[in-house]
């Protein structure tokens, strides 16, 4: 899981085993010819399986409606979806169905784990919405969306509370702070709350524009800040390139945020230019304490207009694993698709 970084006395001994990762690359790209080989059905049976690959990262079996919505590259209706399931030999061939789920055969094991971090993840969503409540009353909290894990019902043995937020243009560091002590309550109630994204209302085009953030993207749960969620996703429409499905029913009904007379009257003290010095003292701060991690290719940033305390390398990680998957199977057009974004995070 992400760490959100609060302390970070323990950081530096992250850094050399982190960046051993960074020698994960993707191969060659696939036979050109392969590719235009294909018929349209094994593209099709491919961009499908590729959803079920994916998935099988994080141990999670899909529904067919699940794999139409994050089919690779292709835009499949349902109805083809569940024609595709029962008659393409490659998908008859890879995957085994339990109780409407799909997996990859051989990874039975997956169904029972849905379905016992399911359980998990229903027992911690009433509090989790309890505290991004919170959150929306705290000041300079325009959006707030439950990320990670338990935005797909599929916490592990660590129940994170993974959260994006929104924050005003020129107080995401103050933002950043009042956070901080909404983290140190909630341990109290043996909770971890993780706001380990905090963008400002005017850089809603995220910087990672890769196969694996437009999952994330497409994944997030928004709890508040309807007009928001919106402007980030015509924002980011690169994303459908990789899931063109997956953004078809992303404006559900999402809360507006509401602050509190509290929230509303520190907002106001808050926004003055006096505290610009308190602003730029706290971006400096953590930039002096994580100075050997910053940077896009250790996905900790420092700016001005976000705060990202992703220390795992996880992005990288899952990226290089979903590349080697599609290449053993030798799913070349969702390959296509996936690959060139990795070797470019390496450029």
């Amino acid at each position: 899981m992400r760490l959100y970084l609060i302390w970070s006395n323990e950081l530096s001994l992250l850094l050399p085993e982190r960046l051993s990762l960074l020698s994960i690359s993707a191969q060659p790209s696939a036979s050109t010819s392969r590719l235009n080989g294909l018929s349209a059905q094994s593209r099709t049976a491919e961009a499908l399986l590729a959803a079920i690959v994916y998935a099988d990262l994080f141990d999670y079996p899909l529904s067919p409606d699940e794999i139409g919505r994050f089919q690779v590259g292709t835009r499949l209706s349902l109805t083809e979806v569940l024609t595709a399931l029962s008659t393409e030999p490659l998908l008859i061939t890879a995957l085994i169905e339990r109780g409407g789920l799909y997996a990859l055969r051989g990874r039975e094991v997956v169904f029972d784990l849905r379905s016992m971090r399911a359980s998990r993840s229903r027992q911690l969503w009433p509090r989790a919405r309890r505290y991004v409540r919170l959150a929306t009353r705290l000041p300079f909290v325009r959006f707030v969306a439950v990320t990670g894990a338990l935005a797909v019902d599929n916490l592990g043995a660590r129940p994170d509370i993974d959260l994006l937020v929104v924050a005003a243009t020129g107080r995401v560091w103050i933002c950043r702070r009042a956070l901080i002590l909404l983290v140190r309550l909630t341990r109290l109630a043996g909770d971890e709350l993780c706001p380990n994204y905090i963008i400002s209302e005017s850089n809603l085009r995220l910087d990672q524009r890769d196969f694996f953030t437009a999952h994330e993207l497409s994944q997030m749960v928004p709890v508040a800040g309807a007009e928001l969620y919106r402007q980030m996703i015509e924002s980011n429409t690169w994303a459908t390139k990789y899931l063109p499905c997956a953004f078809d029913r992303a404006f559900r009904r999402v809360c507006r945020s509401r602050q509190g007379v509290i929230g509303q009257l520190l907002e106001a003290i808050l926004s003055h230019t006096v505290f610009n010095r308190w602003e730029q003292w706290e971006l400096d701060r953590m930039r002096k304490q994580l100075r050997p991690l910053l940077g896009k290719v250790t996905e900790v940033i420092c700016s001005p207009e976000q705060c990202k305390g992703h220390t795992g390398l996880h992005r990288q990680s899952v990226l290089a694993r979903f590349v080697a998957a599609l290449q053993s199977r030798e799913l070349y057009g969702p390959l296509q698709v996936v690959e060139w974004t990795l070797k470019a995070d390496h450029e």
